[in-house]
């Protein structure tokens, strides 16, 4: 839900910077205050290390700054990989046949495909933007730490409802 709910801080900084381990982006998120829910903005963090995937929420003026302090909340200690992968469609003149494209970090970081010049133009374009969509793949420990350990896989596309189109 917190990707669903990510929207671009400003127009020229959406403060989503992805990379193949982990995600930092502004939510919208619930909060309680004596049982009672209301929404509140924050800045997300998902990392993934030491074969555990932590989320941190980054509240109020905490999530302006860099890095920030909040509580890490570990999700899963039994993560054996963990990978996010960003889509944005692709340029209609240049990409027909191109559903999106993929790449492993976000914004861009660096091109063999595109000329200095175009590199510069899409890390500017996608600075100020969300990705269209976040393909998550995790990798879990089913029994960690026993001798029949086995692993399960889950691939995720979450499309991102402000994210480029």
């Amino acid at each position: 839900l917190d990707l669903k709910n990510s929207f671009a801080y400003k127009k020229a900084d959406s403060k989503f910077i992805g990379q193949a381990q982990s995600m930092n982006f502004m939510s919208v998120v619930d909060s309680y205050v004596k049982a009672e829910p209301y929404s509140e903005f924050c800045r997300v963090a998902y990392i993934y290390e030491n074969k555990a995937l932590a989320r941190s929420c980054f509240r109020g003026l905490e999530a302006l700054k860099s890095p920030g302090t909040a509580e890490k909340d570990i999700l899963s200690a039994a993560v054996d990989a963990l990978e996010f992968t960003y889509l944005y469609p692709p340029n209609p003149r240049k990409d027909l046949n191109k559903p999106y494209i993929v790449q492993n970090s976000w914004p861009i970081e660096s091109s063999d495909e595109l000329t200095p010049d175009d590199l510069a133009a899409l890390i500017g374009k996608q600075q100020a933007a969300l990705p269209a969509a976040v393909v998550i793949r995790l990798v879990l420990l089913e029994s960690p730490g026993k001798r029949q350990e086995s692993k399960v896989e889950f691939t995720k596309t979450v499309a991102l409802p402000l994210g480029l189109r």
